[in-house]
C-alpha cells in the first residue's frame, strides 16, 4: 500500500506530496517561477506548501540543501515596487517563487529573470464560480442560497473570470497561442500535486504532508449537484470563453517532463492549518520522514491531526 493510499484510509483530507532525492540537481537551485493564481483553482494547496518548503534551511543529516529563496504574493503596485527593489540586490543561487491573484498584470511589471517559468491551473468554470461565491460569503459572514449565487454569477465582473485572469486584450485564439509559447505549466487542477512534487524534487526540498488548506466551512457550502438546470444553462452562456479555454487546456495540458524517482527525501515538512472562524493560519514543522511513518504505525494512529503531531515532535525548522 502506498503512502498516499494509507493516508487516505486514515483521513481523506490529508495529502503526501513526495520529493525524490534522486531527481534533484544542484544546477536547479537557481530558478524563477511566477504562479498566476486564479481564485479557487486550488492555488493555495499548490503555492503555500512550495513557499514553505523553500524556507527550510540546510538540515543535517537529512540532506536538505541550503539555498537562497525569495517568495511571496504580489497583488498590488506597492508590493511590485518592493519586490523589484529586492530583486535588484539578489546574487548567487536563488529560487524565486511569486504569485498573484491579479493575473499577469503584475508579472509584466516585475523585473524577474528572463527565464522565469509561468505556471497556472484551471478548473471547471461552474465549480470554480460556486466555490468562489461560497468562500466570499464565508469571509463576509453572509448568507448563501442558489438565488444569491445566481445574482453573483450574473455580475459582469464575475463572468469569464478564468479567461480574464490570463489576458486583458487577447482573443481566445491569441491567448491559446500565448499560453503555448510562454507557459511552463498550464493544466487543469488534477495536475497540482504532480507538478508540486516535480518542483520539490527539482530543488531538493522536503516531502510535504498537509491538510487541505483554506477550506470553506460547511455552513457556507452549496452543492454543485443542486444547481438548477436552468441556472447551469445560463451560466454556460455567460461564461462561454471560460468553457472553451478550460476544455482546450484540459485536452492539451502544458507540463514539464515529470519523472518519478525511487528515493524519498529524508525530511518531511508538515504543513497544517489552524482554522479560526472564517480565517486560517498555516503552521509548519520539519520532521524526519521515518518519524512520520512511525507515527502512522502507532496503535491507534495519531488520528492525523497534523498540528498535534507536529507539536509532539522534537525537531522544528
Amino acid at each position: 500500500m502506498g503512502i498516499e493510499e494509507l493516508l487516505s484510509k486514515i483521513n481523506p483530507s490529508l495529502q503526501f506530496i513526495p520529493s525524490y532525492r534522486d531527481l534533484s540537481a544542484d544546477s536547479h537551485n537557481n530558478a524563477s517561477y511566477f504562479f498566476c493564481h486564479i481564485p479557487k483553482c486550488g492555488g493555495i494547496d499548490f503555492e503555500l506548501p512550495i513557499r514553505n518548503s523553500l524556507l527550510v534551511r540546510k538540515l543535517e543529516p537529512w540532506g536538505i540543501a541550503d539555498i537562497g529563496c525569495l517568495s511571496g504574493r504580489v497583488d498590488s503596485d506597492a508590493l511590485v515596487s518592493q519586490l523589484n527593489q529586492r530583486l535588484a540586490t539578489l546574487s548567487g543561487k536563488v529560487v524565486n517563487f511569486h504569485s498573484s491573484h491579479q493575473g499577469l498584470k503584475h508579472y509584466e511589471q516585475l523585473r524577474l529573470p528572463a527565464n522565469t517559468h509561468l505556471l497556472t491551473f484551471v478548473r471547471d468554470p461552474l465549480e470554480r464560480s460556486l466555490s468562489h461565491f461560497c468562500y466570499l460569503a464565508m469571509r463576509q459572514k453572509a448568507n448563501v442560497s442558489m438565488s444569491l449565487f445566481r445574482d453573483y454569477y450574473r455580475r459582469k465582473e464575475q463572468q469569464n473570470a478564468i479567461f480574464k485572469s490570463l489576458t486583458s486584450n487577447r482573443t481566445l485564439e491569441q491567448l491559446i497561442e500565448f499560453i503555448g509559447s510562454r507557459f511552463y505549466v498550464c493544466a487543469d487542477v488534477s495536475y497540482i500535486d504532480s507538478v508540486a512534487s516535480f518542483i520539490l524534487s527539482r530543488h531538493h526540498r522536503p516531502n510535504i504532508v498537509k491538510d487541505r488548506l483554506n477550506v470553506t466551512l460547511p455552513e457556507y457550502r452549496l452543492r454543485l449537484s443542486e444547481i438548477p438546470s436552468e441556472y447551469q444553462r445560463e451560466f454556460h452562456q455567460l461564461n462561454s470563453k471560460d468553457y472553451e479555454l478550460y476544455e482546450y487546456v484540459k485536452a492539451n495540458p502544458i507540463l514539464p517532463e515529470m519523472k518519478v524517482g525511487e528515493r524519498l527525501s529524508e525530511a518531511s515538512l508538515i504543513v497544517y492549518a489552524r482554522q479560526a472562524q472564517s480565517r486560517f493560519e498555516v503552521g509548519r514543522k520539519c520532521v524526519h520522514t521515518q518519524t512520520f511513518f512511525n507515527g502512522l504505525d502507532q496503535q491507534p494512529p495519531f488520528n492525523c491531526c497534523l498540528r498535534e503531531f507536529a507539536e509532539k515532535t522534537d525537531r522544528a525548522t
